[in-house]
């Protein structure tokens, strides 16, 4: 049997946050071709706990779930869309959702053409009022490598702090890298 979100979820799936600059909302059938490049781009495995491609097929099947329910399935994936012209930015994906601890994984990816304008701290800021207002987070981490400038530099901007280094954590094609663990608290 296929899983059938409830009424409830569909509901909430289609629901939509952000300001007057970006939306964030759950993934349409009209994403699936963008998903698909950005999963099974190589150059970026390195930045996320992705271990290899994904098919057409499961990207589908997460579109078709509104891209997970967080409080049911502990994950949920959303796209970041310009308001001005639709345009799909990137996702942002929750995951590892805590209720009795009120804290929360995020990982983010912003499309090559649109890197270095902001949105993805844009979206990291609106993501928080979300959780905190939304769902009762108390915290959001992200665990980024050390060799990553660009994502240690972003969510520091968005108020995240190093709390935290893990030794050889991530596996590279050339051996290992350390991971950091950003924390961001709400409230």
């Amino acid at each position: 049997l296929a899983y059938q979100p409830h009424s409830f979820q569909r509901q909430f799936c289609k629901m939509t946050f952000g300001d007057d600059i970006i939306a964030i909302s759950a993934p349409e059938p009209s994403d699936l071709d963008r998903m698909f490049e950005w999963e099974n781009d190589p150059s970026l495995w390195g930045a996320g706990d992705n271990a290899g491609p994904l098919s057409r097929a499961s990207l589908s099947a997460l579109i078709d779930n509104g891209g997970g329910f967080l409080a049911v399935e502990g994950q949920a994936r959303f796209m970041i869309r310009r308001r001005s012209d639709g345009a799909t930015l990137g996702i942002i994906d929750f995951f590892g959702y805590d209720l009795l601890n009120s804290r929360v994984g995020v990982g983010i990816l912003i499309g090559g053409e649109f890197r270095g304008s902001g949105y993805a701290k844009r979206a990291l800021d609106i993501a928080a009022g979300w959780l905190a207002g939304h769902h009762g987070m108390h915290q959001i981490w992200a665990l980024v490598a050390a060799d990553n400038a660009a994502s240690l530099g972003l969510f520091t901007s968005a108020g995240y702090k190093a709390t935290e280094r893990r030794c050889d954590w991530l596996r590279r094609s050339g051996g290992y890298v350390d991971a950091v663990l950003m924390q961001k608290l709400l409230t």
